[in-house]
């Protein structure tokens, strides 16, 4: 169907139970499809929750699904579509065992400080991956290091509680 006609179909889909925990499934495509129409029915549909055919829970960034979520977050974040990265981000992070996350995440936020090239790209790269995890102190010194106006409002707001 063209893009008008898919949106009114899958507005009315979207109000049947369990829509969004299948973000795995729809999300990839109608993100390759017309952003400007598609986009904010993804924002406000998307859930991080993952159901199958069956009806269960399961983890959407491992197996088949994996590889179609991983181009669909690596084009967003080459989009520099901040909400969507840091939604996609945050779901396949929330997928890695719990001990092991806040070390992904630190090493994640220091590699894309480093690989951004100017102060607005240092604000979207902290933008991108912005979560509710917490810096330690070897990070926060690093990401200080790099670039001291861009890392400092981050560093204050992800202090330990």
């Amino acid at each position: 169907p063209d893009d008008q006609a898919l949106r009114g179909k899958l507005e009315a889909l979207a109000q049947k139970p369990r829509f969004a925990e299948f973000t795995w499934l729809w999300g990839p495509p109608l993100s390759q499809r017309k952003r400007v129409l598609f986009r904010p029915f993804i924002l406000s549909n998307f859930s991080s929750f993952s159901l199958n055919a069956k009806g269960d829970f399961f983890k959407a960034w491992e197996g088949e699904t994996a590889a179609s979520l991983e181009k669909w977050l690596q084009a967003v974040d080459a989009a520099d579509d901040v909400e969507l990265t840091r939604r996609l981000y945050g779901w396949k992070l929330q997928q890695a065992p719990r001990k092991k996350q806040g070390e992904i995440w630190r090493a994640d936020v220091v590699r894309r400080l480093s690989a951004a090239k100017s102060p607005a790209t240092r604000f979207t790269a902290l933008a991108k991956i912005d979560t509710g995890l917490s810096l330690d102190a070897k990070t926060a010194s690093a990401l200080y290091e790099i670039d001291r106006a861009s890392a400092r409002p981050f560093i204050l707001s992800h202090l330990p509680w």
